[in-house]
């Protein structure tokens, strides 16, 4: 669950830059974070963690996705971006059960707090999310 003693939370993100700022800003919010390519590769590195993190353009069935997850892990704290333009993605997945669901200019100015959020104890979303959980 952690490295180093700290929380962990896996990304699944295919934009190099977009995991490279991830990864940053989780080294700054001392929070460790795997970065992942592809749904397939999120496996068996989720039994283990507080949090995912998903770009949603990544993901073709957020339903499938989270019943994989919490199959897997039903404690599972999950935050997921999109572009703007794809509202579709948005709806979705709240509808699948994402607690956290923000495009992806939201989920970058507010990436620091949405990692401490997927870790913290208790639990808390609403409070970065506004479309609440």
């Amino acid at each position: 669950m952690t490295q180093a003693g700290r929380p962990a939370v896996v990304a699944l993100v295919q934009d190099l830059v977009f995991g490279s700022k991830i990864s940053a800003t989780a080294a700054l919010t001392r929070v460790h974070v795997t970065i992942v390519r592809s749904v397939e590769a999120l496996g068996a590195e989720i039994a283990a963690v507080r949090g995912v993190i998903v770009d949603l353009e990544v993901v073709d069935d957020p339903d499938a996705l989270m019943a994989r997850m919490r199959g897997v892990n039903a404690a599972l704290r999950v935050a997921g971006f999109y572009p703007h333009v794809r509202a579709d993605l948005a709806r979705r997945a709240r509808e699948a059960g994402v607690h956290c669901v923000l495009t992806r200019s939201e989920f970058t100015q507010r990436l620091a707090e949405v990692l401490r959020e997927l870790v913290a104890e208790p639990p808390r979303y609403d409070s970065t999310c506004a479309s609440g959980v």
